[in-house]
């Protein structure tokens, strides 16, 4: 777990937090990038992230209970240390699919 806290407070110091909130709805999503801004994760708090690290750790190995990309946005969300990108509601069909395709092609 050491070194999962390690990546998560490096993850938030790199400003690899975003959070996007849709209006009016309030709907938000939470989207974490990988190394180098690489790889774009999409992290459903406390429950479940899009990386393979997750897949293969949490899900299928049980070695661990989250990845570094959940811990991150438990960090950043905790010291307000995100980015935060506001989208009208109409906007997030598009969104939805840009962030898909990204997670399919990785």
């Amino acid at each position: 777990m050491e070194r999962i806290e390690k990546e998560a407070l490096k993850a938030v110091a790199e400003k690899r937090v975003i959070k996007v909130v849709f209006e009016p709805s309030g709907q938000i999503f939470w989207l974490v990038y990988g190394h180098k801004f690489k790889n774009l994760y999409l992290v459903i708090p406390g429950l479940y992230c899009s990386c393979k690290g997750f897949t293969m750790n949490v899900i299928l190995r049980r070695v661990s209970e989250y990845c570094y990309h959940i811990r991150a946005r438990e960090l950043a969300g905790e010291k307000g240390l995100y980015i935060e990108k506001r989208m009208s509601d109409k906007e997030k069909l598009n969104f939805l699919k840009k962030i898909f395709s990204k997670m399919l092609t990785t």
